[in-house]
């Protein structure tokens, strides 16, 4: 009897099996990784969106809290200027409680460093407001101040234009506009 009997797989089919699971797990690995990508650059871009829309609503209530923009300042040593990418407002100092301290002011700044606005604050007297230079959002690519006075000091109303370039290369720009009236003048 010459009977033969063949259970299992042969080496060849054994080898085709698994280069072919191999292809289809690398081709699925891939497609894993652009995706992952693509959510990682959505998610850049929408912290950046909510960093830019944080940093232009506090820009705006601290004009609308303004009593005077400054023409010109020095604090720390540094030398500032109100002018087309700086701002120098005076505000009401703020006690412990969050009220007005009457007849005190803080001085604060808001300029472009590099691609970082920062906000430079320098309190009156008794005033609980943070001393110092703060960053208030990253990958700013514009930073524009207009006032309706001239001079500077006279002004009334301003107007910010902040432009933000997220690191992400496939992210696109996004800009804010914040006009406000000072209240306290």
């Amino acid at each position: 009897m010459d009977s033969k009997q063949t259970n299992g797989f042969t080496l060849a089919e054994t080898i085709i099996t698994v280069g072919l699971t191999g292809v289809i797990v690398g081709g699925m690995f891939s497609i894993f990784l652009l995706e992952q990508q693509a959510l990682n650059i959505r998610a850049s871009r929408g912290d950046d969106v909510r960093q830019g829309q944080t940093s232009m609503r506090r820009i705006e209530d601290n004009i609308r809290q303004g009593q005077t923009v400054v023409a010109a300042a020095t604090i720390s040593g540094t030398n500032y200027t109100t002018g087309l990418h700086t701002l120098i407002l005076d505000v009401p100092s703020i006690d412990a409680s969050g009220a007005n301290i009457s007849g005190q002011t803080d001085r604060l700044v808001y300029t472009l460093d590099g691609t970082n606005l920062k906000e430079v604050s320098s309190p009156g007297a008794n005033s609980v407001r943070p001393s110092g230079i703060f960053t208030l959002a990253q990958n700013v690519s514009s930073f524009t101040i207009q006032t309706n006075g001239d001079p500077v000091a006279g002004s009334t109303q301003v107007t910010v234009y902040v432009g933000f370039t997220p690191p992400a290369t496939q992210a696109t720009a996004v800009e804010g506009q914040v006009r406000a009236t000072l209240r306290n003048i």
